[in-house]
């Protein structure tokens, strides 16, 4: 008897080893793209695609699987260099997304690096971008209003970084498509500003760092300053000044600070507003006083092969940029005449 339930408990163990040893095994695979399994960046998203050109380019929507005939927002974020389209889940679209019904849109596009790989290579603003980007992201708009039940009166833009320098074309050329624009920690290249001829005003938040390293807020080269080539940016506040004009602002309305809720980070936030803008269109700039380069209110994965688990720290702890951001858009919507769809 003793020595049957030696030999069940002995088979019990081995099972067990085994069992184990499967699950470390298939891990491994997984975690070295062996074999396939769930990706934890895609958990929660609905992908596809846009044919353009004969390439299929991908897009990723936070819908929170909602089934409704409302017409809904939608955010496109746009990520910096450096930090995978999907990695800017972190900085909390999709908790304003579940709390305000709307979609969010993800794009792993090359788009922004190629603003990068051009500042590298010292080429000019409109080498960095072509019609076919253009083309793509306004036919992307109208599938997703066609077949996701977008909102076409409420498309709205962000983006972080050479991404936000993106979504400052996009502005030029797109400015019939999108409701409102937020960039943070970026700024526009003087050769945009001089080529930049947008159809109507547009509704602009920048928020900058005076202590970004990237993109400084003097302006300067995109990157690093002592790099004899890249883009040449103009300063933040000469971008607003920019889109004041554009949009044809009056005087500013209204300056104030942000509480200072976490002093620890040594920032402070200051804003300035104009609101007397042809059409409404809006110029809110928001200055981070000691602010880096970053997300504020949080931290973005940024893997680097020396440092697969490289962090770019938030900006300050002061505010969720996201929740800042959808404040600025909740009553942002294109005139009626400009918002037929497709």
């Amino acid at each position: 008897m003793e020595e049957k339930i030696g030999r069940s408990i002995a088979v019990a163990i081995f099972l067990i080893v085994v069992f184990i040893s499967i699950i470390t095994i298939t891990s491994n695979l997984q975690k070295f793209g062996l074999m396939g399994g769930p990706d934890p960046l895609t958990e929660g998203l609905k992908e596809g695609s846009v044919q353009l050109n004969g390439a299929k380019q991908p897009y990723y929507l936070y819908t929170n699987d909602l089934d409704t005939d409302e017409k809904r927002p939608a955010i496109l974020v746009l990520q910096g260099s450096g930090v995978k389209a999907l990695a800017m889940r972190n900085v909390g679209f999709e908790t304003v997304a579940d709390r305000e019904n709307l979609v969010v849109i993800y794009l792993p596009l090359r788009t922004p690096s190629w603003l990068l790989d051009a500042a590298l290579k010292g080429e000019e603003t409109d080498t960095a971008f072509d019609v076919d980007t253009v083309n793509f992201v306004h036919q992307l708009f109208e599938e997703l209003i066609v077949n996701e039940g977008l909102d076409p009166s409420r498309i709205y833009l962000t983006g972080f970084s050479d991404g936000g320098v993106a979504t400052f074309y996009f502005m030029c050329e797109l400015s019939h498509l999108v409701s409102a624009v937020a960039t943070i920690s970026a700024a526009m290249p003087r050769t945009l500003i001089e080529d930049c001829a947008p159809e109507r005003p547009i509704p602009l938040m920048m928020l900058n760092g005076t202590a970004d390293s990237s993109v400084r807020f003097s302006g300067g080269h995109f990157g690093d300053p002592n790099r004899p080539q890249g883009l040449e940016m103009a300063s933040a506040f000469d971008t607003a000044t920019f889109w004041r004009q554009a949009n044809s602002c009056g005087e500013v309305d209204e300056k104030d600070a942000l509480e200072d809720v976490d002093p620890e980070d040594q920032v402070r936030v200051w804003t300035q507003i104009w609101k007397d803008c042809e059409d409404s269109a809006t110029i809110h700039f928001v200055t981070l006083v000691g602010g880096t380069h970053g997300w504020p209110g949080a931290d973005l994965p940024m893997p680097t092969a020396s440092d697969p688990d490289s962090i770019l720290k938030s900006a300050t702890g002061d505010f969720s940029g996201a929740d800042y951001v959808w404040q600025f858009f909740a009553d942002k919507a294109l005139p009626p005449s400009d918002a037929a769809g497709p």
